[in-house]
């Protein structure tokens, strides 16, 4: 199995309604990013690893 590796930040946005939301933002290329959605407990299990150790999210 192949494996590739991709930046990924953790994002806060607001939307067209004014609401803060959190995205996983997936860097593809220079041009594109994809858009991860997550549940709060994906959320939260992010925020945990981060507190523990040296993972890019949140920076």
């Amino acid at each position: 199995m192949n494996s590739q590796k991709f930046e990924a930040t953790l994002e806060t946005r607001k939307s067209k309604a004014g609401n803060d939301y959190q995205v996983l933002v997936v860097k593809i290329t220079d041009k594109i990013e994809k858009l991860v959605f997550l549940t709060a407990a994906e959320l939260e299990l992010l925020k945990i690893s981060n507190s523990k150790s040296s993972l890019p999210f949140g920076k």
